[in-house]
């Protein structure tokens, strides 16, 4: 299974794509990467779900109750099933989410427990729900802008990159 990570790292090393933003990945093709800030993977449970009093578990903790499962395709369910699969048991899902958004809505609605970055949690959380850290290495997250040269972008492009390194940089804690 590729990671939609990987396809867009490939797209932009056969300059189908000027730039991509993705989870930095060990990969063979000649991108440049451009660090992105950082971020982490954390659980999202209804308020009163079993593990809503906790503060930290683990992603095997997590396997023994239904999950909103990422869409096929994304990085996060490359690594959820691959941990999975290391602890050999599978993620029991009944439904599929294809955004952020839907995670958080479905968590909401009782469907499930949702594995998500941080920052997109935060900015989705529903009143109803509890942030528990996900205890694993796996959990932390390089976001990277890859693009094939730099200093061969159009000047569009340039900006763009420009931009949103100058934007990871604010977003570093000092």
């Amino acid at each position: 299974m590729r990671s939609r990570s990987v396809a867009i790292t490939e797209a932009v090393a056969r300059n189908a794509a000027d730039i991509g933003v993705v989870t930095r990945l060990p990969h063979d093709a000649d991108v440049e990467m451009h660090a992105f800030g950082a971020d982490e993977l954390i659980v999202v449970v209804p308020g009163r779900h079993p593990l809503a009093g906790r503060r930290r578990v683990s992603f095997a903790e997590t396997l023994d109750h239904e999950h909103v499962v990422p869409c096929s395709g994304t990085h996060l369910r490359f690594q959820m099933l691959g941990a999975a699969s290391r602890a050999g048991r599978t993620p029991r899902g009944r439904v599929e989410a294809a955004s952020r958004d839907a995670s958080c809505a479905m968590v909401r609605a009782g469907a499930g427990i949702g594995i998500l970055p941080r920052a997109s949690a935060k900015a989705c959380r529903p009143p109803a729900t509890r942030l528990l850290a996900l205890d694993e290495p796996w959990a932390r997250r390089e976001p990277a802008v890859g693009v094939r040269l730099a200093d061969a972008l159009s000047a569009a492009a340039r900006l763009f990159l420009d931009h949103l390194r100058a934007r990871a940089d604010a977003d570093r804690p000092s």
